[in-house]
């Protein structure tokens, strides 16, 4: 193939993994702000997410249930809480 180069080396021996430490993405909830107080059951959710092979896609979960999936910038969610109770919520993120 004119233009092209060739190289011709042994493959990789390293093992990557999706959990490897050096992959795991950086997540930052924009919305709602840390510590303010939600009054009522609509739920703006914004976050900024990124990691060394990219994002493609963030799950959003609320006490370990999946409330949306998107799956393209701005990673955002509008949600309705319909069972919500009232409470305390913390962040939790993997």
């Amino acid at each position: 193939m004119a233009g092209k180069e060739l190289y011709v080396e042994e493959p990789p021996t390293e093992i990557d993994t999706p959990q490897s430490l050096e992959l795991m993405p950086q997540v930052n909830i924009l919305e709602p702000l840390s510590g303010s107080p939600i009054d009522n059951r609509n739920l703006n959710i914004q976050v900024q997410a990124s990691a060394p092979r990219g994002v493609t896609q963030v799950t959003f979960l609320m006490d370990g249930n999946n409330i949306g999936t998107v799956k393209s910038l701005p990673f955002g969610l509008a949600y309705y809480a319909k069972n919500l109770s009232k409470g305390e919520y913390f962040k939790s993120y993997c």
